[in-house]
């Protein structure tokens, strides 16, 4: 071994040290490892409550990559007979492809489906002392379906309280596009009342 690589060893190793004392790392570590303990732990009581004999987790490379997460995991449950596989994209061709990553690798063409566009509401918006104030509600939308009505004042979303419309645009982004049903919500009228009894809570979110 030469002196320069000697000295490059040296400073790689010096930097992995400073990586795993750094408190942002130990913090990033623990969460990974709370993750892989908590999917190992529902794929294990599932196999339990149901007498299957496979059940499949669909999770990011982190957490299968070298058999380092949920499958260890997995095995300290007792559930040895685990295998891992992963998606790599052609981009990377097989510089991501070592010894020892996976028991299958899949290299597969990156998605040429569009996403769905995010949910709408149909609704203008300010903030309020009270909530959120709606401006306007667009016509054909699914607040207009669920009556929401302008001079409305959104008090609460999904349980939180809001007053900000970003608060209440966060809340409405967490829904699956397509998919989502109006949050529970509480409005201001003449009289507060909750989305469980309202026609909104069982209302199909599209694009409006």
């Amino acid at each position: 071994m030469s002196a320069g690589e000697s000295s490059t060893d040296d400073s790689e190793q010096e930097l992995y040290s400073k990586i795993l004392e750094d408190p942002a790392f130990q913090r990033f570590v623990e969460a990974q490892s709370t993750w892989d303990r908590a999917m190992a732990e529902g794929l294990t009581a599932g196999l339990q409550a149901t007498g299957a004999t496979l059940a499949v987790g669909i999770m990011g490379s982190g957490h299968v990559a070298y058999g380092h997460g949920v499958a260890h995991q997995l095995a300290a449950l007792g559930v040895n007979d685990v295998a891992n596989a992963l998606t790599v994209s052609p981009a990377h061709g097989c510089s991501e492809i070592r010894a020892g990553v996976a028991d299958a690798v899949f290299i597969l063409p990156e998605s040429t489906v569009r996403k769905p566009d995010h949910p709408m509401l149909g609704v203008h918006i300010k903030g309020s002392d009270d909530g959120v104030l709606i401006e306007r509600v667009i016509p054909d939308s699914v607040a207009a379906a669920a009556g929401l009505k302008q001079g409305d004042v959104i008090v609460s979303a999904a349980g939180s309280y809001v007053n900000k419309t970003s608060e209440l645009g966060r809340i409405i982004r967490r829904q699956a596009p397509g998919t989502w049903l109006l949050p529970p919500t509480t409005l201001r009228r003449t009289t507060s009342f909750p989305a469980s009894t309202h026609p909104a809570a069982n209302l199909e979110c599209g694009k409006s």
